[in-house]
Formats: structure tokens, C-alpha cells, sequence
């Protein structure tokens, strides 16, 4: 969840009280998510931080990561100094109160905390010493670039459904021969999303990788739906996705992939980050990786099926030199420099193919496919122009006229002369007759139209001849008319065709939204979870110590031994440190954990200052004190 939508989650006066930790007020409140999202404040803040709120943020970066943390401390940290858990609550509580972490509370009523993305984020930049100063590796040669990925992918796989509308099994998937077909379609190879969530499961999933991973995608961003028995596109989802600029859709695209993949580990996300880091010129895959400050090391083979996997959805570059491999950042990563502006043409060639940039905008590449069929392609996609796919332009209401338009506006060059022509012989030959969704019947020329009015059978069954081309045609005639048209050898374009106001792909994207594609954004917030909205207060860290006898706090005393025994059992509930002294001894600090009668005798069992397992026999103590942190005391 960001930052943003974390701090706005929140009532006016809780964000009220945040934000004055910060010396803010009024709307310059508002402003805090901005600079909680920004490394050089957070250093600042650092500085005032305790050792255990610095553990904490590291915590949340470098463990939890996108997680949400339901633990009451940080658990067991090899090799870090102990920090007594009653501080690390203390603590916790403050990153609360400055709007660094915040409380999430489950349906169950579990509580847990989570770190937002951009606090995280910045943290990270802060905590990553290592910067890249390492000189650019030469000679590298590049063996496996980038190509659509996932980008293309998408495109096609909607374009098939928007064709196709294919009918799906009782268990709701594609039947196994369209799945093959439509995974032939698909540029992805299926080896490289291995250990992904889209690996098929078992012998009994016959849906390609490929296929279940564009499937995924496009039913989360509601692109897609079920209707009845099949499969088909939510229009008005679609036609936002074409019209968002190349740029935001792979970023949005590699953003889902990257919460996808950390879902079940969300604590590696620091690692991601390190590949986000590095890979503007080429990297060394098998090694050089930064030292993350805390953490997990991050593990060299699941990093190198990571590249792979991006390397296929179109955002990594591989490389070679020597007997090593490299990656880098591909021109449509979100990391890499942006693209030079391509103009957005292509070249119409004589043997009717059609060659687009990979660039191409999404909205004009989805009307080119509706009257040719892609054939493949790299960094520049090819189209065909075939008898069947002019066809289908016509069945989709474009008009002769305008898919020779298209064409032109596409191609850097004038079109060429037998391609006009060819394209003109196809779009007639696909019905000289076209019916109207009014209904109308219109005719090629007014000689056809003549041709039908005087026609013995057809003529009676024409209700009014309105224009020179056009006859009004009753709804309950329809189907004879078709049947005896196609008797008597008048070929026409099955159905009715829609107003050209009407067909959904031709409209623009809803003004609200414009080119953001916000709809599209990550949302990582569990619908079963909610943002505790309370301004936290330190007592809460041990909540009822306020009835804690003042004189058990106050100082070393001797009490009697049920009193001591009592300090002791309280001490250990709340996570308290104690102070103790023995005849002739110094006084001892320690945390006690349980106490229990044994052979007669009372034995505490705890932990030293420095985290290590002690025991303290109860009666061997001469005076004790409960200690309690500073902003617990008052």
C-alpha cells in the first residue's frame, strides 16, 4: 500500500497529530507522504532515532518488505545486538506516531503493521551504502534482447478473445485445442516462467505458462469476463488499456509481475530493488551483487531465474563475454533511459505485408488488427493482408474506404498501387450487399439495387426503397431474405453491421482518467484487512502498567518473597527489564521470562543484557526493582 493512501486512510485529526511530529500543520499537512517518500528527510530523521526504531525500519525493508509484520518484536536476529522487546514497542509505537508504519488490523482481529512502499523504498536508498561507481564493462555481446514480452502478449491475447469470444470448459478454462492455438500466438516462451505462479500444475493443467500468465493479468485488471459459457472483453476497460501511453503500460505491466512474483515472499523485495539499482549498462549475473546492510543474502540462482523471466517478458537484456553472462535494463524497462520518440509509422510492402515499430501505439495497432493477422516480429512487428482478414475488417463495420485510410496513415511510403487494389477486390468481394442494424439493406450501386427491386422473389420482400443504394427491410424478413439471397448467388457480410458511432474500439478513453492508467495501478491492500485509525499513544506499548505499585519502580528495595515473586511474574508478562542485588554483589540487570518452584526453591529464567540464557534463584535476591523505559515512567 503507498504512502499516500496510507496517511489520506487516516481521520483529519490522527493525520493532524502525524503530521506536527513533523512541525507540519494546515495544508502544508498534506504534503508529509511526499516527504516521508524522500531519502535525504529520512536521513535527518534517522539522526534522532533510537537504535531500536533503526532496527525496525530495517526490519519492515529489508525483511518484511511488502508484507504486513504480525509479530510483537523483531523475533530472533542472528548476529545483532539484543534489544530488549519492551523498547522495540516503545518503538514501534514512535514510527506509528511519525507515519512511517502503520497498524493494520485483519477481519479476525489480528493486529499486524506494515511499512508503505515509498517509506520503504527511500529507506532502502538510505541504507544502500555501495553506489555505482564501477566503469561502464566493455565488449559484452548481447545474445538474447528483449522483444514485446509481456507487452505484446496482452495485446494479442485480447485481440483473439475480441475475435474469437471462445467457449469455455465447465471448470471455466479454454478448451486444449484453442489453448495450444492461442499459445502459438503468444511471443513468451513457456521454459522461463518456471517456478512463477503460472508453472501448469500437474499433469491435469493443459493451459500454457504463457497463456494462465496473460490470462491472470487481464481477469485482475477486469479486462476480461465471463458471459455465460464464454470469454469476452469488458469494452470499456479495453478501450482505456489501448490509449495509455507505451511508457505507463510497462510500467504498470512490470509492477504486477513484481508483486506477483513476491506474493508468497514478499520479504525479498529488497533484492528486487538491487536489480532495479544496477543494470543500466551491462551487469555481471553470477556475482557483483551489492551486500544488502541487513537481511537476508539474496540467492544467486533464484536472481538468475528472476532476469530470465523478465528477459521474456520484454524488460532484460542477456548478454555474454568471455564464459561469462551479463544483463541489463532493455529500452522498455522502467529503469532504462526514456525511448526516443519513434514517429508512428510503418511500411506497407507489396506482398501485402505490413510492418508496424514495436512501439506502435496501442489504440492504432488495434485497429490494424482488425483486418490483417500478425505474423510475428521483434523490434518491428509484421501484419498480413489476407482475404479472410479484409473480411473481417468489413464484418467489424470498417468500410472499404477506410481500411485503405488506415493503411495509408500507417505506411511512410504511398501505398502500393497492387496492394490498393487487391484490398478495394477483397473488401467488395466480402459482400457487395450490407445490412444495417435499422434494419437496412444497402447495395453496392444503383444498378444492384435496381437488380433487387425488380427480382420476382426478392423485390416483394423489400418493405421501401430509401435512397438510391438503400431499402428498409422488416426484422421478421431477415432471415428469409439472407437465405434467399444467398440461393440466388448475392453474396453479403454476415450479421449487422454497427453504426460507426457505436463500435467501442473507435471511442475515445473516458476523460476522467485520460493517459494514467490508473486503473491499472499495483493494489496490494487486502480487502480483509483495514488501516487502524487512532493516534497511538506510548503507554500502549505495555498496556495497564499505570497500575503498577509506584515503589516497585522507584528504586532498589527488599520486599518479601510473594512480593518478589509477584514483581517477577509481572515483569515477565510485560516484557520488563529488572534490577536485582545479591549479598556482597553489584546490582544485575536482566529480563525475566518465567519463574517455577523447583525441588522447593523458585527459579527465574531469563536473558542477560547481552540476549543470553540465565537463571536467578528468587530467594538468593536481596532487593529488587522493576525498570521501565523513559516515556513509560511518567
Amino acid at each position: 500500500m503507498n504512502i499516500t493512501a496510507c496517511y489520506r486512510s487516516l481521520s483529519p485529526s490522527v493525520r493532524s497529530r502525524i503530521a506536527e511530529r513533523h512541525g507540519l500543520a494546515g495544508k502544508e499537512a498534506e504534503r508529509l507522504p511526499e516527504r516521508l517518500s524522500d531519502a535525504d528527510y529520512l536521513r535527518k530523521l534517522r539522526e534522532h532515532m533510537d537504535e531500536a526504531e533503526q532496527a525496525w525500519m530495517d526490519h519492515f525493508t529489508f525483511v518484511v518488505g511488502s508484507g504486513v509484520w504480525g509479530g510483537r518484536d523483531l523475533g530472533k536476529r542472528e548476529g545483532a545486538r539484543f534489544l530488549p522487546s519492551v523498547s522495540l514497542r516503545v518503538a514501534l509505537l514512535r514510527l506509528r506516531q511519525k507515519g512511517l508504519v502503520y497498524a493494520v488490523r485483519s477481519a479476525g482481529g489480528q493486529l499486524g503493521h506494515l511499512c508503505p512502499e515509498e517509506v520503504r523504498r527511500a529507506w532502502f536508498c538510505l541504507r544502500w551504502k555501495e553506489k555505482q561507481t564501477s566503469r561502464p564493462i566493455p565488449d559484452v555481446q548481447a545474445e538474447q534482447l528483449a522483444g514485446g514480452g509481456l507487452y505484446h502478449d496482452l495485446f494479442q491475447f485480447l485481440v483473439l478473445i475480441h475475435q474469437q469470444s471462445p467457449r469455455l470448459t465447465q471448470d471455466g478454462r479454454l478448451y486444449k485445442r484453442t489453448a495450444q492455438k492461442w499459445n502459438a500466438e503468444l511471443e513468451m516462451e513457456t521454459e522461463a516462467l518456471n517456478h512463477t505462479p503460472w508453472t501448469p500444475n500437474g499433469e491435469g493443467d493443459d493451459q500454457p505458462s504463457a497463456l494462465k500468465l496473460v490470462w491472470d493479468l487481464a481477469r485482475d485488471w477486469e479486462l476480461v469476463e465471463v458471459v455465460e459459457d464464454r470469454l469476452v472483453l469488458r469494452e470499456a476497460v479495453v478501450r482505456e488499456w489501448l490509449h495509455i501511453s507505451e511508457r505507463i503500460a510497462q510500467r504498470r505491466l512490470y509492477d504486477w509481475v513484481k508483486r506477483r512474483l513476491l506474493q508468497d515472499d514478499p520479504g525479498k523485495e529488497a533484492w528486487w530493488w538491487v536489480l532495479e539499482e544496477k543494470g543500466r549498462d551491462w551487469t555481471p549475473v553470477d556475482g557483483g551483487e551489492n551486500p544488502l546492510p541487513h537481511g537476508e543474502k539474496p540467492n544467486r540462482s533464484l536472481i538468475r531465474r528472476w532476469l530470465r523471466t523478465l528477459q521474456v517478458m520484454g524488460w532484460v537484456d542477456l548478454g555474454r563475454k568471455e564464459n561469462r553472462s551479463y544483463w541489463r535494463w532493455s529500452s522498455c524497462s522502467p529503469f532504462a533511459a526514456p525511448l526516443v520518440e519513434t514517429p508512428d509509422k510503418g511500411f506497407v510492402k507489396p506482398d501485402f505485408e505490413v510492418l508496424i515499430p514495436f512501439t506502435f501505439p496501442l489504440a492504432e495497432r488495434w485497429r490494424l488488427a482488425q483486418f490483417a493477422d500478425y505474423v510475428g516480429g521483434d523490434r518491428m512487428l509484421t501484419y498480413l493482408l489476407t482475404v479472410d482478414s479484409v473480411r473481417r475488417g468489413r464484418t467489424q463495420g470498417m468500410s472499404t474506404g477506410e481500411i485503405l485510410s488506415e493503411l495509408k496513415r500507417i505506411s511512410a511510403a504511398p501505398l502500393p498501387d497492387n496492394v490498393r487494389i487487391g484490398v478495394s477486390q477483397w473488401a467488395d468481394q466480402a459482400g457487395r450487399i450490407t445490412f444495417h442494424n435499422c434494419i437496412l439493406l444497402e447495395c453496392q450501386d444503383e444498378r444492384l439495387a435496381d437488380e433487387l427491386e425488380q427480382h420476382p422473389e426478392i423485390g416483394p420482400r423489400l418493405q421501401k426503397r430509401i435512397g438510391p443504394t438503400v431499402f428498409r427491410v422488416a426484422g421478421m424478413e431477415l432471415a428469409q431474405l439472407q437465405e434467399l439471397l444467398d440461393g440466388q448467388g448475392y453474396p453479403f457480410l454476415p450479421g449487422l453491421v454497427e453504426e460507426t458511432e457505436q463500435i467501442w474500439w473507435r471511442l475515445p478513453p473516458s476523460p476522467s482518467l485520460g493517459s494514467t492508467g490508473r486503473r491499472f495501478s499495483d493494489r496490494a491492500m487486502r480487502e480483509d484487512a483495514h488501516l487502524v485509525d487512532t493516534y497511538p499513544e506510548i503507554n500502549e506499548a505495555v498496556p495497564g502498567i499505570q497500575h503498577l505499585p509506584r515503589m516497585w519502580t522507584s528504586g532498589l528495595r527488599a520486599y518479601h518473597r510473594t512480593t518478589v515473586l509477584d514483581m517477577v511474574r509481572k515483569a515477565a508478562k510485560w516484557d520488563l527489564e529488572m534490577m536485582a542485588t545479591w549479598e556482597g554483589a553489584e546490582p544485575v540487570r536482566f529480563f525475566p521470562q518465567q519463574v517455577d518452584n523447583v525441588g522447593g526453591q523458585w527459579l527465574i529464567r531469563g536473558q542477560n543484557r547481552r540476549g543470553e540464557e540465565e537463571h536467578w534463584k528468587l530467594e538468593e535476591l536481596s532487593a529488587v526493582q522493576i525498570l521501565i523505559p523513559d516515556e513509560l515512567s511518567g
